[in-house]
Parts: structure tokens; C-alpha cells; sequence
């Protein structure tokens, strides 16, 4: 392929940052701050001009698809179907839990829009970027991915339990007790009960 053609000069890649909760945007260096680290040098490394303007999800969760749905991912891909992300382009996250933490098979439909639409996943923890082509290539790569999809989908998943299980045993507690209860996640911000 020529020098000179759009797609060989199109490699930008887009910063990509999320975390789950507002207070993880706020502790620096553990949220937002230290996913932006990485960035640049991981841009030099492969080549890629970076965007100066990073996308990120503050507080949406990456186990029920809510920043692919609804977030700044999601307005990403929207611009990406409309042409305004140059095909050849890369996402680049810090590490796969940041890009999803839904089921696999999930995980892979999200993998292979980015595909379908000519753009690259690159993943600063393992270093590299993951086109159609590198995935079908490579079987290490294959098996680093799905063991990390399954890792990222597990620890969602433990923490779901667990907080689920934490709220019921306070919803016991309150009932035994003869109190009032309404569960914390059915409850609107206004809403206060009193014994």
C-alpha cells in the first residue's frame, strides 16, 4: 500500500479511561490519573499519533455495559459509525477491565465492532495493539485475552455477590429489629426514613 493512503496515516489513537465509581475519579493517581500514565509512551512504542483529548467514563460500569450504552465509549463508537473517526484509528486502555468486564461472549461482540468498523483495541498492560489480524495470528494473544476477559467478568461478578449479600443481611437486621427498611438501591437520593 502506498505511503501516502489515508488509512496508513490515519493511526490516531484515543485515550480511553473509566472508572466505576465518582470516588475512584477522585483518588488520582489509582483512578483516571494513572490509566493516562501510560498513554504516550505506549503511543511511541507502536507508532500511533495520540489525541490530545482523552475519553473517559467517571462512574459507569464496565460489567453491565453502561459506557458502551451510555457513556463517552458509547458517543465514541457513535462517531466511529458516522466516519469521524479515521479508520485505522486505536482505542487504547490501560487494561481490558477498563475497555469491559462483561461476559465473555459479550465482551467479544464489543471487540469485534471496534473491528467492524476499522479500528484497533491497543492494551498498554500487555503492550499491544489488537487488530482483526494480530488476533487471528497470534494464539497467544487469543488465550491472554480470554484469560483476561474471564478474570475481569469473575472479580465483577465476586463483588456483585458480595455486595448483594452485604444489603441482605442488613435488610435482615433492620426486619428483626422491627425497624423500617428500603433497600439502598431502590431508594431514591431524597428519600429519607426515619424509625
Amino acid at each position: 500500500m502506498p505511503a501516502h493512503s489515508p488509512k496508513l496515516s490515519a493511526r490516531i489513537a484515543f485515550s480511553y479511561e473509566r472508572v466505576s465509581s465518582k470516588e475512584q475519579a477522585k483518588e488520582g493517581r489509582v483512578g483516571l490519573e494513572r490509566q493516562a500514565d501510560e498513554f504516550l509512551p505506549f503511543c511511541e512504542r507502536h507508532g500511533l499519533t495520540p489525541n490530545p483529548d482523552p475519553i473517559k467514563d467517571e462512574g459507569l460500569s464496565a460489567f453491565h455495559g453502561k459506557h458502551w450504552k451510555s457513556g463517552n465509549l458509547g458517543g465514541f463508537i457513535t462517531a466511529a459509525e458516522q466516519g469521524l473517526i479515521p479508520e485505522g484509528s486505536v482505542l487504547v486502555v490501560e487494561d481490558w477491565s477498563r475497555f469491559s468486564r462483561r461476559k465473555i461472549s459479550d465482551s467479544q461482540v464489543m471487540l469485534h465492532r471496534l473491528w467492524s468498523l476499522g479500528l484497533g483495541l491497543g492494551w498498554v498492560r500487555k503492550d499491544v495493539v489488537i487488530t482483526q489480524e494480530s488476533y487471528n495470528d497470534s494464539f497467544e494473544l487469543r488465550l491472554s485475552l480470554d484469560v483476561s476477559q474471564q478474570q475481569a467478568h469473575g472479580f465483577s461478578v465476586g463483588n456483585s455477590k458480595t455486595i448483594s449479600q452485604v444489603w441482605a443481611i442488613r435488610e435482615k437486621k433492620y426486619v428483626e429489629s422491627g425497624k423500617k427498611y428500603l433497600s439502598m438501591s431502590s431508594a431514591p437520593d431524597w428519600v429519607k426514613i426515619k424509625d
